[in-house]
């Protein structure tokens, strides 16, 4: 301890009997110039945060002021060198808990770097839920930015009838420096997923995620593989667009295409001309009946979907 550097042990923020911030060890370094001292460097032993998101609103409880509160500083990470040791934190919210894991160093404004987990047991509603997520990857800073590469595995996912079972989403995200707006590339891959009666052996493909303020734009490139249905089977479809958001989703639209191919038909229609070109045996019906008959068959395998 002197005048360059303290040492703060057992640091507890908060309720006692229920902190919203406990670190175990603290060790500061000041810097001297013209003016106030300065905070230049900390290293953070095993930090524990506690936060909530309920009902739209985060809350790190008394926090709350220092993070939230009004303030004639610019928004945005500090230029502060920080060390994190083995580092974690419990998001409570509406939809299900999610615990953090983070260790790293660096600038946290430009050249922080570190190892970040996420957990999340269950989450969602009770219409829609992914059990099992889990993420592990890299977090970094670079001109005031935050950028994520966090590879996402979800175990299952029951949502609004559709049902799959495990999903790899690999990602890039980026959160500007003023914290105001995400980008991102998201790779997607799982393996068998199905609503109702239809099911496909496999989903793939590409998003791009743009939200700022109030809009959201996902532009996506997502390809089904070995579809069935009772109605149809295709060996493959795709599904290139853009899903624009504006207003809490109140605003809602979606532009793209859909291409199948491969496509057989099943078969019911098939089936029941077979059985009208029966009924009429002996009627002039009969043969003309029989040439749609064959005619048609072929048309039903091996199609296309436009």
């Amino acid at each position: 301890i002197g005048p360059k550097r303290q040492v703060i042990e057992n640091v507890v923020v908060g309720n006692p009997e229920a902190p919203d911030l406990t670190i175990e060890r603290v060790t500061v370094d000041i810097a001297y110039s013209f003016g106030a001292p300065t905070l230049s460097a900390a290293v953070l032993q095993r930090p524990k945060l506690f936060a909530t998101y309920t009902n739209g609103q985060a809350s790190l409880g008394a926090l709350d002021p220092l993070v939230f509160g009004e303030s004639e500083a610019p928004s945005g990470l500090p230029a502060i060198d920080v060390t994190i040791k083995r580092g974690g934190a419990l998001l409570e919210t509406d939809f299900g808990d999610v615990g953090f894991s983070l260790a790293g160093s660096g600038p946290l404004d430009d050249g922080f770097n570190g190892a970040i987990g996420v957990v999340a047991p269950s989450l969602g509603s009770k219409d829609c839920q992914a059990l099992g997520s889990t993420a592990y990857g890299q977090v970094s800073t670079a001109g005031g930015a935050i950028q994520l590469a966090t590879p996402l595995k979800v175990k299952a996912l029951e949502c609004g009838g559709v049902n799959e079972a495990s999903a790899i989403i690999a990602h890039a995200l980026a959160l500007g420096s003023a914290i105001s707006k995400l980008t991102g590339d998201i790779g997607v891959k799982t393996d068998a997923i199905a609503y109702g009666d239809v099911q496909a052996a496999t989903l793939s493909g590409t998003t791009k995620l743009s939200a700022q303020s109030d809009l959201i734009v996902v532009d996506h490139d997502l390809s089904l593989g070995t579809v069935t249905s009772a109605y149809a089977a295709l060996g493959s479809l795709r599904v290139d667009g853009a899903l624009r958001s504006a207003d809490g989703f109140s605003q809602t639209s979606w532009d793209g295409t859909v291409d199948g191919g491969d496509v057989h038909l099943a078969g019911g229609p098939i089936k029941a001309l077979a059985e009208v070109r029966a009924a009429s045996e002996g009627t002039f019906l009969s043969p003309l009946l029989a040439k749609i008959e064959r005619n048609l068959a072929p048309a039903t395998r091996s199609a296309s979907l436009k």
